[in-house]
């Protein structure tokens, strides 16, 4: 089995590529003959970082990038950074780079002569500015790719009518709209470009963020039943009814309840807290509870990797958000949107603004729209605060 190995990452010299070093020790580490046996035959990964090895010479991320963005490039570049091997480079870098390029190589000309520089000074350039914030999440990637793909599916719609985008009228954009899912609203964000550099007249699309809330919002009768589900129901995955408790009462999103790890979980001794954003959050008992089990089925502390809550099958890496958002809808019926609008809806009719905000880690503006949807006035509460603070006594300008 050794030699296997050995002979699937050697170089040229038939020694283990020096890359590959703790690549190797890290396999024979963490998996068995068999399944050592079975990914030097099968994995196409382990395969592409044979013929990299046998190739000679410095393994990097340029020889990834060149290559389709495929899921096995994917995991294999993570293996490498987990290794040390490979530096690690930004989200943005890894994700969307590679995959752009092979993007723009499948359309026609016209559409990636506009679709360059709409991704490269507009789209990745605040992209990247976010991230160099630290604002970006593990899902900017996919926003970035969503954008631009979006893009690209409006010009090729518009060409199949032999329309150009100079010539195309709001009618266009809002027969486009009508036509197809959701996400076709992300086109907004190309036509506000494609209007700022003299493309095409004013049009736009409404902001996906703002528009139909109210519809999105579950109903409370089919928000209890699915809690109780999650709750009581012993034959769902314990990681799924825990992510679904938390999309059903505080409104967070898989995104952020991946990041999610067992050193957030605290206790003052009778009661058990869960870090959602900056403060800690009290958890019902039956809760705390199945958070408890979630952090006691991977309870080992590993060197170097956060204790994540949801660790994923990668190593050192957390549940995939997206995958974890698919199995809530078909495992439990929880649609994330509506869900969450109405965990958001219920806490902002008993929480100013300000307070949700901070507690649940979303922009003031967005509690805000939440609280007015939830139909509550929280002048009282301001007022109420401002004169507690007024009764507070002034400190002592003479010491």
């Amino acid at each position: 089995m050794t030699t296997q190995l050995d002979a699937a990452l050697a170089g040229p010299d038939g020694a283990v590529h020096p890359q590959l070093v703790t690549l190797r020790d890290l396999l024979l580490t963490d998996y068995t003959p068999t399944q050592i046996q079975h990914r030097c035959k099968h994995s196409e990964w382990v395969q592409l970082v044979g013929d990299l090895a046998d190739a000679g010479g410095d393994i990097t991320h340029a020889h990834l990038d060149a290559l389709p963005p495929q899921n096995h490039v994917r995991l294999l570049r993570h293996m490498l950074v987990a290794t040390g091997a490979l530096e690690l480079r930004s989200v943005l870098t890894d994700m969307v780079d590679p995959w752009l390029q092979h993007f723009l190589a499948d359309q026609r000309p016209e559409v990636s002569a506009l679709m360059r520089p709409y991704a490269a000074w507009s789209v990745l350039r605040r992209a990247r500015h976010r991230h160099a914030r630290g604002l970006d999440s593990p899902s900017s990637h996919k926003y970035v790719r969503t954008r631009i793909t979006v893009a690209a599916q409006f010009l090729t719609w518009l060409d199949t009518r032999a329309v150009t985008l100079s010539n195309a009228t709001q009618s266009d954009v809002d027969l486009w709209l009508s036509q197809g899912a959701s996400t076709r609203h992300r086109v907004r964000d190309f036509l506000q470009w494609a209007y700022t550099a003299g493309h095409t007249t004013d049009l736009t699309a409404p902001w996906l963020g703002r528009e139909g809330l109210p519809s999105r919002v579950l109903a409370d009768n089919t928000r209890w039943a699915l809690l109780r589900r999650c709750v009581h129901e012993n034959t769902v995955a314990l990681e799924l009814r825990v992510a679904g408790s938390l999309v059903l009462l505080y409104g967070h999103i898989p995104t952020r309840i991946v990041e999610l790890t067992r050193d957030d979980i605290t206790s003052d001794g009778q009661h058990r807290f869960l870090t959602l954003a900056a403060r800690p959050v009290l958890l019902p008992p039956a809760l705390a509870d199945l958070v408890d089990q979630l952090a006691e089925q991977d309870s080992r502390t590993t060197p170097g990797r956060k204790p994540w809550l949801f660790p994923g099958a990668r190593r050192g890496s957390h549940r995939d958000a997206g995958a974890l958002t698919k199995l809530l809808n078909i495992e439990l019926g929880i649609f994330v949107r509506p869900a969450r609008g109405a965990a958001l809806c219920d806490l902002a009719a008993e929480l100013p603004s300000p307070v949700l905000a901070d507690v649940l880690g979303i922009s003031t503006s967005a509690a805000a729209r939440w609280s007015t949807l939830a139909a509550r006035d929280w002048t009282g509460y301001i007022a109420a605060r401002t004169h507690t603070v007024s009764e507070l006594p002034k400190p002592d300008s003479s010491r």
